[in-house]
């Protein structure tokens, strides 16, 4: 068995989280902001868990970033709640230019397929961590809360880490490529 029938009971397990976060999402998305915040060190490939699997993303901060994403533009356009002194900054304008330039270079990309897929990620980017962070960077609180979160969920990937580390009895670059697996595959960010 392949895929998710491998698993069946997960997503029967996940349902009332999933239903918690899509509530949290359309009540508080502050909230989900920090949640996501907090998950972004402990995220994992997909594909380490499938790796027979065509798509690959990073769970379950990119799944979370994709659904805050929808729900914020929902909001932004049904409340008109966008000011327009952020739509019209000099770092806005340079960011929906970048965002513009990709859509045209992905329309004429080799790989049509992924260049669409690195636009859609880039607009989740710009959504959650430049539109949604102003709005939740307001009040002054939110930036221990977010530095919280963050701190709190690195600390448990360093102790792993350097418990992974301390089992192979080295602290070298090749050994580092073994213990960050699943967290931080990517070499560039476990630096």
């Amino acid at each position: 068995r392949r895929g998710w029938d491998a698993h069946p009971f997960i997503i029967d397990d996940l349902l009332p989280a999933i239903f918690l976060i899509i509530y949290l999402a359309l009540a508080r998305l502050d909230l989900m902001y920090f949640i996501i915040v907090f998950f972004t060190p402990l995220s994992v490939q997909l594909i380490d868990f499938y790796p027979s699997s065509n798509i690959d993303f990073w769970i379950p901060t990119e799944p979370l970033l994709f659904g805050v994403m929808l729900v914020f533009y929902y909001k932004v356009i049904r409340e008109r709640s966008l000011d327009n002194r952020i739509i019209r900054h000099p770092v806005t304008v340079a960011i929906l230019f970048n965002l513009f330039w990709l859509l045209i270079t992905s329309a004429t990309s080799t790989m049509p397929l992924v260049s669409f897929k690195f636009l859609l990620a880039r607009i989740w980017f710009v959504a959650i961590y430049y539109l949604l962070a102003i709005h939740v960077f307001r009040r002054i609180t939110s930036i221990r809360v977010f530095i919280l979160c963050y701190s709190l969920s690195m600390l448990g990937v360093v102790v792993y880490t350097i418990t992974r580390h301390v089992q192979f009895g080295i602290f070298d670059k090749q050994v580092a490529h073994i213990v960050m697996s699943p967290l931080f595959r990517d070499h560039t960010s476990y630096g």
